[in-house]
């Protein structure tokens, strides 16, 4: 899989733990170069691969300089888990519907809004 080859070209390990209070699936940390895949939160291998290439996403973001933590760049992970989770891009409904999920999760909404996707999409 090519985001897991990425994330060993960066030198980042990938951690797996199984802690259902961790409180979330995955999480990319920068200071560790570290990516950590909760089991808990992840029961099957799809989910495992999905929440993997959302968190190399933002690896491979930070390698690129793009280090401040923004919705857009949420966004941006949460469309390539999409691509392949779907098989196919999301479709502009499907992406607008994303980037809503966003503006709603309390784990998102004190983020800095970043980029905005389609500007009449706002946040």
């Amino acid at each position: 899989m090519r985001s897991y080859a990425r994330l060993q070209e960066q030198g980042t390990d990938v951690v797996y733990i199984n802690d259902a209070d961790f409180g979330y699936s995955g999480l990319w940390d920068p200071h560790r170069n570290s990516v950590t895949i909760n089991l808990a939160e992840n029961l099957s291998p799809g989910e495992i691969t999905s929440t993997l290439i959302h968190e190399s996403s933002h690896q491979t973001r930070f390698f690129r300089g793009f280090a401040t933590p923004t919705q857009y760049e949420e966004y941006l992970s949460f469309r390539r888990e999409a691509l392949f989770n779907l098989g196919r891009r999301p479709t502009l409904v499907e992406r607008q519907s994303i980037w809503d999920a966003i503006g709603r999760t309390p784990a998102y909404q004190d983020l800095p809004t970043g980029k905005v996707p389609v500007t009449s999409w706002g946040h």
